[in-house]
C-alpha cells in the first residue's frame, strides 16, 4: 500500500463546521459595546428608580404634614371640649350652692311652720 492510498482527500462540501451563534468567538469591542449598553440600561433604572423614590419621600412628606395637621386639629377640639366640661362643671357648682342657700331657707321656713302649729295646738289647748 503506498502512503497516497492512505490519506484520503476531503472534499470541501463534505466538511461542516459547527458553526452556531453561540460558539462564535466575541471581539474585544463586541464586549465593550454590550457592557456599555448594559451600565447605560442600569443607569437608566437606577436614575427612574431614585425618581420614584423621591415622589415616595415626596408623598410621605406630605401625609406626615397632613397627619400631623389632623392631630392638630383634634387637639384643639379636645380643648374645646375640655373648656366646655370645665365650664359646665363650673355652672353646676354654682347652681348647686344657689340650691343649698334655698334648701337652707326651705328648712328654716318649715321649721318655723312647726314652730306656729305647736303654738296654735297649745292655745287651741286651753
Amino acid at each position: 500500500m503506498s502512503k497516497s492510498k492512505m490519506v484520503k482527500k476531503l472534499n470541501p462540501k463534505e466538511i461542516t463546521l459547527d458553526t452556531r451563534h453561540t460558539d462564535l468567538p466575541a471581539t474585544v469591542g463586541l464586549v465593550n459595546e454590550v457592557r456599555d449598553e448594559l451600565k447605560m440600561e442600569i443607569k437608566g433604572e437606577v436614575g427612574s428608580l431614585r425618581g420614584e423614590m423621591n415622589t415616595f419621600k415626596a408623598e410621605m412628606y406630605a401625609f406626615r404634614a397632613e397627619t400631623r395637621a389632623n392631630f392638630s386639629k383634634v387637639d384643639s377640639k379636645l380643648d374645646l371640649l375640655m373648656a366646655a366640661v370645665h365650664r359646665t362643671q363650673a355652672l353646676m357648682e354654682e347652681q348647686r350652692s344657689e340650691n343649698r342657700i334655698v334648701l337652707d331657707s326651705y328648712k328654716l321656713l318649715w321649721q318655723k311652720q312647726e314652730q306656729i302649729d305647736k303654738s296654735l295646738t297649745r292655745l287651741k289647748g286651753f
